[in-house]
């Protein structure tokens, strides 16, 4: 790796850091996004808050924008992967299952490379 300098050896880094913040944080956000959905209110004490009515449906799509927002920008950037490869290839970022052995292992690593660097694109906006 010591061979390699410059321009290749920051796009490696900045993949590796990409395909690290997906493991950590994809399936965390799909997890939190089914919580705020299936969370409800609690039972009012009939005690007033404040002389503002609440609005619980504004504030659980406001909490479903925030969570999920990584979880849609990876979506998002899977679009650039032919239909053939996005299951593989987004199993092989968040999991990190070995590609299978139908296709070429340099396919399936040139589109890795391809979307991890449309994600790192698309979270610098």
């Amino acid at each position: 790796m010591n061979q390699y300098s410059g321009t290749y050896r920051e796009k490696y880094a900045a993949r590796r850091v990409m395909l690290w913040q997906i493991r950590r944080d994809y399936l965390r956000g799909l997890r939190e996004r089914e919580e705020v959905i299936e969370a409800s209110a609690a039972p009012p004490d009939g005690q007033p808050r404040s002389t503002v009515p609440g609005d619980p449906t504004a504030r659980k799509a406001v909490e479903l924008t925030r969570r999920g927002l990584f979880v849609d920008k990876v979506n998002r950037a899977l679009k650039v992967i032919p239909d053939q490869y996005r299951d593989d290839i987004l199993a092989a970022a968040v999991y990190g299952v070995p590609y299978p052995d139908y296709a070429s292992p340099r396919t399936y690593a040139r589109h890795m490379r391809r979307f991890l660097d449309h994600l790192s694109s698309i979270m610098e906006e």
